[in-house]
């Protein structure tokens, strides 16, 4: 086998690596309103789990994100307890942030607004 291949069949194996791990049973899913349908308690289980699994994994990747997500545990288990995001508000401030691009300026902000409330105001333009 020339040293080429060799080299070639180490890195297919070590890309092939990460999905042949079993991945622990039983995680936290959403319930019918889209929250998280755990307990805290629940959830900090499967979290040492699932850290355990991803640090013995091999793989330098997987042991970064888990010491990564390990840093801001608090604030990922504070998403289960209140189940609420700003996903919303970052939606609108997106799709201002586009109106104000494709206008290249307005002459008053009163035309800024007006612009906002007819691209985000929900408007049936249909008379029915």
């Amino acid at each position: 086998m020339a040293v080429c291949e060799r080299e070639s069949s180490r890195s297919a194996e070590r890309t092939l690596r990460g999905p042949s791990l079993p991945e622990p049973e039983g995680g936290p899913g959403l319930d019918d309103e889209g929250g998280p349908s755990v307990s805290l308690e629940e959830a900090q289980t499967f979290w040492k789990r699932w850290f355990r699994w991803a640090t013995h994994s091999r793989l330098k990747p997987m042991r970064e994100v888990a010491h990564l997500i390990k840093r801001h545990l608090a604030n990922v288990l504070t998403y289960i307890m209140h189940p609420i995001t700003n996903a919303v508000s970052e939606g609108l401030n997106s799709k201002i942030q586009t109106i104000k691009k494709r206008a290249y300026g307005f002459r008053n902000k009163d035309r800024f607004k007006i612009a906002i409330y007819f691209h985000c105001g929900g408007l049936n333009l249909y008379l029915a």
